[in-house]
């Protein structure tokens, strides 16, 4: 009562709901709140990104996503020079950065863009230039300071801006692009970036300390093509939609390692499926898969799913033309050509790649990329394990009797030899053994073919250096390995040079697709070359002779 008087407790309420009210309005010159921090703090910034981002790098610390920067900078050419000048340390200071902080990097719009959350407590001074150009003052909405960057020329080259808790800088790698990225990234609202299908991906995915997004539809949109090869690589990437990575090099800072994760596109029809399980496994293939060779492809899936899925990706009038054909060999050599030939293979197949034909470089684009696909512009051998020889046997038989002469039959021990010859020149050949075929399309890969049926082996020395052991087994998904040094060389003599400039850092790729019974989820491996990783160069790659190049001799 006493109280309730002398109105000390009136006054204690009212105090309280002053005390509420500045909170829940703010006041000039209070402190922000702590920034966010880890896997939550980065994604957060996904508000600061627009939808029509084209590649997305999320770190959960700045320095993380410096040295991967520094490391791009440094390691490829072509991405060094188009940031030269950039120097990051001016970066950040620029903007108060904070190194322990989540950061995020992108492009879109022709600009690569970086932005991250604030040192709390940190003030720095507006600069007058930066990396070497001219900062003029500009008016952002929400922003605590605007800068945008001109050249000598006075040419706008780049921005940067900060608010109370954020910052961004942009620098164009496009001519004057359309669309100003300061003038809305601190207030993008709905057209910022989606982030939950990134966020599941992190929670399913092995803790790296930098993951990715990347737009497959976007950068689609500059690949260059005619006729089918450019309508299933448009069709492929609009199925895709974002395709997720987490990436980190290993313990001996030789190998970048890659998650990849392929979810589509929610409410999109897609091709990519599951296309089951072989019947078997394959044979020791060491003898095939040794140094030299340029490159390596398992797929392992039920035969008759996989040739559906390959005659989905036909045009009419080739799915036509292929059918035709089927008929007319059922005819003309009276067997079922899908039961027969078809209904033998186990579902494993490997195609090793020994060298480019001459035909790659006259092609570019698409067309380049779909002619190794098709196995039309490399020397191959395809080596695919059956069920029972008699039914293959008996259909190459016939096709010898109707060849007139031009398919030509040898029995040598336990294998039979079948060589497609045309004016005294080798086309392809076949090799028949007991639970395989074996097709190659050279003379080249004739040898590599004959040596491995002479004397198979269980490992060689490119597979324990590289684990390719692991990339060959299993019975589902496939696996891609790529001698990267090699294609270098021959993009650096026979071109195209850009190609072999991007490839500067990297020594070889390794791709395992279908991990975990997952049909969308990839591991990749790139080792780097010793000059960017340290370390003594592999004796195996001492020893490893020249790919071939087309020059060497004709098919």
């Amino acid at each position: 009562m006493n109280m309730m008087r002398s109105g000390v407790l009136p006054r204690g309420v009212g105090a309280l709901l002053v005390l509420v009210l500045v909170a829940g309005a703010g006041c000039e010159g209070c402190q922000p709140p702590a920034p966010p921090t880890g896997q939550e703090g980065v994604l957060l910034l996904g508000e600061m990104i627009p939808q029509t981002a084209q590649v997305v790098v999320f770190a959960e610390e700045l320095a993380s996503l410096e040295s991967a920067l520094n490391g791009v900078m440094d390691r490829a050419p072509v991405v060094g020079e188009a940031l030269e000048g950039v120097v990051l340390d001016e970066v950040w200071s620029s903007v108060g950065a904070g190194a322990g902080l989540p950061a995020v990097g992108y492009l879109a719009h022709g600009q690569v863009v970086l932005a991250g959350w604030r040192e709390p407590g940190v003030e720095v001074e507006a600069p007058s230039a930066l990396w070497g150009m001219e900062a003029r003052a500009h008016e952002v909405e929400g922003a605590r300071r605007a800068l945008r960057l001109h050249d000598a020329q006075g040419e706008l080259q780049g921005w940067a801006v900060v608010d109370a808790r954020r910052w961004a800088v942009g620098w164009f790698v496009e001519d004057k692009p359309k669309t100003r990225l300061d003038e809305v990234v601190l207030a993008l609202g709905e057209r910022s970036l989606e982030v939950e299908g990134h966020r599941r991906f992190l929670t399913t995915s092995q803790a790296r300390p930098i993951s990715a997004m990347i737009s497959a539809g976007r950068l689609a949109e500059g690949l260059s093509g005619k006729g089918q090869a450019g309508v299933l690589a448009q069709r492929m990437a609009r199925e895709l939609g974002w395709v997720h990575l987490r990436a980190g090099l290993d313990a001996t800072r030789r190998q970048v390692e890659l998650e990849v994760g392929t979810p589509g596109v929610r409410g999109v029809a897609t091709s990519i499926e599951d296309l089951g399980e072989a019947a078997g496994d394959l044979p020791p293939v060491g003898g095939l898969v040794r140094p030299g060779v340029l490159g390596a492809v398992r797929i392992s899936a039920s035969p008759e799913r996989f040739v559906e899925f390959v005659r989905a990706t036909l045009s009419a009038d080739d799915r036509l033309r292929l059918d035709q054909w089927i008929e007319e060999l059922d005819e003309e050599l009276r067997v079922d050509v899908m039961g027969d030939v078809i209904g033998q293979l186990t579902g494993q197949a490997l195609v090793v790649i020994y060298g480019l034909e001459s035909s790659f470089f006259e092609q570019e684009g698409i067309e380049a990329l779909a002619a190794v696909v098709r196995l039309k512009s490399t020397r191959d051998a395809v080596l695919l394990p059956i069920k029972e020889r008699r039914p293959v046997e008996d259909m190459l038989n016939s096709l010898t009797q109707v060849s007139r002469g031009k398919l030509q039959r040898q029995v040598i021990r336990h294998m039979i030899q079948y060589a497609w010859i045309e004016d005294g020149e080798l086309k392809w050949a076949l090799i028949l053994g007991d639970d395989h075929v074996l097709l190659v399309d050279s003379a080249v890969a004739f040898d590599h073919a004959n040596r491995w049926e002479r004397s198979p082996q269980t490992e060689g020395d490119l597979m324990e250096g590289r684990g390719i052991d692991a990339m060959l087994a299993g019975r589902s998904g496939g696996g891609i390995y790529v001698e990267l040094g090699a294609l270098r060389g021959i993009f650096e003599e026979k071109g195209p040079e850009e190609l072999a400039r991007w490839l500067t850092p990297f020594e070889a790729v390794k791709v395992r697709a279908g991990v975990g019974e997952r049909v969308d989820r990839a591991e990749v491996v790139l080792w780097l070359e010793d000059a960017w990783a340290g370390g003594e160069p592999s004796a195996a790659a001492d020893q490893a002779p020249t790919p071939a190049t087309g020059d060497e001799e004709p098919k």
